[in-house]
């Protein structure tokens, strides 16, 4: 009706009008003020006042029963007090407005609505105690509320992104029977500790993503078969959990870029998945001793540049694709119980020099598994059969040695002793010029005898040397049969000339 009005500044309506339809006022710019107080409208439909920029104040009716979707969103509103007639808030009422304090401890609201209060001012926040849920977003974005008290409410869920990004909110008291906690719920915020109520069962995901100020948190007294995907993604400062004690898995994602120094897993868990704990800065150990499965999660432990120390699970194992890649290990000696290893499974570890896998019986290296890392040595086993594309580490490797009878042809042929070597691996990048070559013929478990190291020029001179000797045992052969000859013709001749 008076939809982009921009000459409207006030508003003066008759008394009989019971209703505001939708878009009457919307998009009147210069609008400043509206008392409709003592008017029988009940109900403020769907974006009647919305983007009124310059709206600073209203008196709402006193029978008013509903606002309609996003009907002040993006006005300057900055006070409200909603009649104790009010019932319901639609969808992002008060969106993006300027209120700083919210007042509905008098109207009978079962719910606050998706987005009805986010991106406002909000500072302090008093609800009516008949308040069941809280919707999607509803107070996203209020950047300077700092706390918020729900414990004398009836509030059973908390939806998505309900607090996500109020930035300052550091605390919160929960209902006694609040049990739902939505994905991103709490994303962006200022807690710096946090302890689940015992009430809740159901954990969203990314539940406390991006929390710079978060350290610690107490799972333990809940019920959950997991930790949802991304709930602690970069929360760069957190490095302390209280876990249950029942089974339950790590989804991917859950601590990502957390600043964990030591991380030791309890046997009741079941399994970790993809990035669970990449991206861990702060990470020194790493320790999987108490594992009972076989890992699946792949770049679980990816870029943790700082991590020196791991320590081995005394079951049978498999390292999957791209587990350790871009970690600090400086050395690797892989137990016998390490099964195999997947793709890029150390790629990019820059500080790993030397790479012992004689204990194990690993059949493969795959692609890419030391890609990147400044190898100077890898002792590979005997059960080494494939070796994968630009495994051995791009050209870096100064030393490979193989653990075998037949001495590999490096360099030379798409086969070295037993080993096949991927058809389009470039041989050179096992060694050129000056890289060595060896082969061990007796050696302990740790590679501690000190192998024979035998280079390009070393190989010739064996080979010409065995020339050499095999002509001399030639020529020594034939000179003792020359004299053998001769030596029975004279007795031959001897013998015939007594008989004659």
């Amino acid at each position: 009706m008076f939809d982009s009005c921009t000459s409207l500044t006030q508003i003066i309506l008759p008394l009989n009008i019971i209703e505001i339809g939708k878009f009457s006022f919307y998009n009147c710019s210069n609008l400043q003020t509206i008392d409709i107080e003592n008017s029988s409208i009940t109900t403020l439909s769907d974006y009647s006042f919305a983007n009124c920029a310059k709206l600073i104040t209203i008196k709402l009716p006193k029978n008013l029963c509903q606002i309609g979707e996003y009907c002040f969103a993006n006005t300057s509103l900055n006070t409200l007090h909603l009649p104790e007639t009010t019932r319901k808030l639609c969808e992002g009422a008060f969106y993006h407005t300027k209120l700083e304090n919210l007042e509905i401890s008098d109207c009978l609201i079962s719910k606050i609505t998706s987005y009805s209060f986010a991106h406002c001012n909000l500072t302090s926040i008093f609800l009516h105690p008949s308040i069941r849920s809280l919707g999607i977003s509803c107070f996203e974005g209020n950047k300077f509320l700092k706390s918020i008290d729900i414990s004398y409410t009836n509030v059973v869920i908390i939806n998505s992104s309900a607090f996500k990004d109020c930035s300052s909110l550091s605390s919160i008291s929960f209902s006694i029977i609040t049990n739902f906690l939505g994905d991103h719920c709490f994303e962006g915020t200022n807690f710096t500790h946090f302890e689940t109520p015992d009430s809740v069962h159901h954990l969203g995901m990314c539940v406390f993503k991006n929390c710079p100020n978060l350290v610690q948190a107490d799972l333990g007294s809940i019920s959950f078969d997991k930790v949802p995907y991304g709930f602690f993604w970069n929360c760069h400062k957190f490095n302390s959990i209280k876990l249950p004690r029942h089974q339950f898995f790590i989804e991917p994602h859950a601590f990502e870029g957390t600043g964990f120094t030591h991380i030791r897993f309890p046997n009741s868990l079941l399994g970790i998945g993809d990035y669970a704990f990449s991206h861990c800065h702060n990470a020194l150990t790493i320790d999987i001793s108490n594992l009972e499965f076989t890992l699946t999660g792949t770049h679980i432990f990816e870029d943790c540049p700082n991590v020196e120390t791991f320590l081995y699970a005394e079951e049978d194992i498999y390292f999957p694709d791209y587990l350790l890649s871009g970690c600090g290990l400086s050395s690797l000696v892989l137990p016998a119980n390490i099964i195999g290893i997947g793709f890029g499974c150390f790629m990019n570890c820059k500080n790993l020099r030397t790479v012992n896998l004689l204990k194990t019986s690993i059949t493969k290296i795959p692609d890419y598994a030391f890609f990147g890392c400044n190898l100077s040595t890898i002792l590979l086993p005997k059960s080494v059969n494939e070796i994968g594309l630009y495994s051995l580490g791009h050209n870096t490797s100064t030393t490979i040695i193989y653990y075998g009878h037949n001495v590999p042809n490096f360099g030379y042929t798409d086969t070295f002793g037993s080993i096949f070597v991927h058809f389009d691996y470039p041989t050179d990048l096992f060694c050129g010029q000056n890289v060595e070559r060896v082969r061990l013929r007796e050696i302990g478990e740790n590679g501690e005898e000190l192998p024979e190291i035998v280079s390009d020029f070393a190989y010739s001179m064996n080979y010409f040397a065995i020339f050499v000797l095999t002509l001399f045992l030639m020529f020594q052969f034939k000179r003792l049969y020359s004299l053998n000859v001769k030596r029975f013709s004279r007795k031959e001749r001897e013998r015939f000339l007594k008989t004659a």
